[in-house]
């Protein structure tokens, strides 16, 4: 068997928020980024080893967002309405493509499993944003426990409203039984 790798490298400079694509083959890239004394550049470098973006400066695969859609089954429009609301901070390229790392995907995990548990969205963001501010994670933890302790309670009230409508039409249908039962004797 062949395994055969395709590489291809992308420089990023980032200043603030603009990125610049950095030719490999270019010999001559003059960058015009307006940096006054004392602003820093960021410099990301990615490898494409066999279509997966690597970077090399913190050593962890990043997705596209067509790859993290088909990942989570979702549209990518979905991934993009996440991001607008500030739930995801994806990284860009020059060409203004997204890249999604590994703590883009865990936040993108809990969001899923916020919904399936029946928060809202922002309750799921309001959750995740305070692990941001303290990576103790006891606020984090804190507000989870009461957002948990809520849901709860609104599913046993569901519950609790289920059961008696089931135990009514129980009775309803135990009536429409003996009426049908009734009428097949009588004629």
């Amino acid at each position: 068997m062949k395994i055969v790798l395709f590489i291809t490298v992308l420089l990023l400079i980032s200043t603030e928020k603009k990125l610049i694509r950095m030719a490999p083959s270019s010999n001559e890239t003059k960058l015009k980024t307006g940096l006054s004394k004392g602003n820093h550049i960021k410099i990301a470098l990615y490898v494409n080893v066999n279509d997966k973006l690597i970077s090399k400066a913190r050593g962890r695969a990043v997705k596209t967002i067509a790859e993290v859609a088909a990942e989570f089954d979702v549209s990518t429009r979905t991934i993009r309405y996440y991001e607008e609301v500030g739930l995801l901070v994806p990284e860009r390229t020059s060409g203004n493509r997204r890249l999604y790392s590994k703590a883009d995907m865990a936040r993108l995990k809990l969001v899923f499993r916020g919904k399936r548990y029946g928060f809202s969205l922002e309750e799921i963001k309001e959750m995740i944003l305070l692990f941001d501010e303290d990576r103790t994670g006891k606020k984090q933890l804190k507000r989870t426990v009461e957002y948990g302790e809520s849901r709860i309670a609104e599913i046993e009230d569901a519950i609790a409203e289920f059961q008696a409508l089931k135990e009514e039409m129980e009775i309803l249908l135990g009536q429409f039984k003996q009426k049908l039962q009734e009428e097949e004797e009588g004629s």
